[in-house]
């Protein structure tokens, strides 16, 4: 019954929030895709790491008992979801693992404009949701040449962020 439950609140909650972010574990084989596209052609390819660190008010937050703690981090989880759909371009690719952490793969994006990219992404979020969001990117050739090396480099970086706030 629980996972029903679970099922549910995530289809309510994706819903209300339309996207277009896809499983990163049922995403492998577009991930490889991508890569290999970088590597043929020799272009760029950044990856953005996107993590919800909660509600900058966290007095407000405490009020809220476990239930309802879990719903506002799921529909927050959907409207981040939104955000990042309604700001990549439709050739970005917009992954999500279980622990809410968002991926995004820029095609032909390097590190300067991931930059732009992830400080948008971050101000709407701030906008819509009042909450704190660290991110992290890695560049194709750059500084990894897998997706899981760069994928690496983003996370050790999003921590390296999350630490300064």
């Amino acid at each position: 019954r629980i996972g029903q439950l679970d099922r549910i609140l995530d289809g309510l909650s994706s819903s209300a929030y339309p996207n277009r972010a896809r499983e990163i574990h049922e995403s492998l084989d577009l991930i490889a895709a991508e890569i290999t596209r970088s590597r043929r052609y020799h272009h760029p390819l950044s990856v953005l790491v996107f993590q919800l660190y909660g509600q900058k008010n966290k007095e407000e937050r405490k009020a809220y008992t476990t239930l309802e703690n879990d719903m506002r981090e799921r529909f927050a989880v959907a409207k981040i979801s939104q955000i990042l759909s309604d700001l990549a371009r439709n050739t970005d690719v917009i992954l999500r693992d279980k622990g809410g952490v968002f991926v995004l793969i820029c095609p032909e994006t390097d590190a300067n404009k991931i930059s732009i990219l992830a400080e948008r992404i971050v101000a709407a979020v701030d906008e819509s949701l009042d909450s704190i969001v660290g991110w992290g990117s890695a560049t194709f050739p750059d500084e990894a040449i897998t997706f899981d090396d760069l994928l690496q480099v983003a996370r050790k970086r999003l921590v390296e962020q999350s630490s300064i706030k």
